[in-house]
């Protein structure tokens, strides 16, 4: 995941370069990086949440002592 998101960040940087963009490609470089993260965040959120017992539905699973 982390390379196909660090190709593409390259590509759009590159090309923002080229375009001539007023921060040189930074940004797009940021937000192409940034989405990788925001997946991990995600997964984590889900891996908690099942560990905690939330179903997909969102309601909780009740559990016997």
């Amino acid at each position: 995941m982390w390379v196909g998101f660090l190709v593409s960040a390259l590509l759009h940087h590159s090309g923002a370069i080229m375009s001539g963009f007023g921060d040189g490609g930074r940004d797009q470089m940021f937000y192409f990086m940034a989405q990788p993260v925001a997946i991990m965040l995600e997964d984590a959120a889900m891996y908690v949440g099942k560990k905690i017992g939330v179903k997909e539905n969102g309601k909780y699973l009740v559990r016997e002592a």
